[in-house]
């Protein structure tokens, strides 16, 4: 483990448990003595190493390419090169920020509510308290935010002068 903080209990949507579950059951091999989760498929079935986890998202990459190419095309701002671990850490720590913050709307001020997302954030991901992590993977989501205001901002002032 990389700190005490990376060591913590996920909550999985049932869909995704039955998932692991059939992983294990029908997938994973009973050989062998790890208690690792995700293992190589080949004998001494070692944990899954950087560079196996690494082909296994190229060969996605590849199927997502080949059925979606519109989501490499460079045409549009927001195309991917490639899907990578990169990629996919930013998409999911994008998505539970974007949770996170909506959440915390219900009860908290804005600012608030961005520091407890980012905290919660922190958390789930495992990154130590003095970790400036959070804020970078948070840069995209706030960026998009302090954009929205200025465009709600701007749309307002507009209204005011039309009168």
């Amino acid at each position: 483990m990389k700190n005490v903080q990376s060591v913590r209990t996920i909550l999985l949507e049932k869909r995704d448990a039955q998932f692991i579950h059939m992983y294990i059951n029908n997938i994973r091999s009973r050989d062998s003595k790890s208690h690792m989760l995700f293992l190589s498929l080949q004998a001494p079935y070692a944990p899954l190493s950087k560079s196996g986890l690494k082909k296994l998202i190229a060969t996605i990459n590849e199927k997502i390419k080949s059925k979606h190419p519109q989501f490499f095309d460079k045409n549009y701002v927001d195309s991917i090169d490639k899907i990578s671990a990169h990629i996919l850490r930013h998409t999911w720590a994008y998505m539970m920020l974007k949770h996170s913050y909506q959440s915390y709307l219900d009860s908290y001020n804005k600012a608030q509510a961005m520091e407890n997302a980012i905290e919660s954030l922190r958390k789930m991901a495992g990154w130590s308290l003095n970790s400036t992590m959070p804020y970078l993977y948070a840069s995209r989501f706030i960026s998009e935010n302090a954009n929205l205001a200025n465009i709600q901002r701007i749309t307002k002032v507009g209204a005011h002068y039309d009168h």
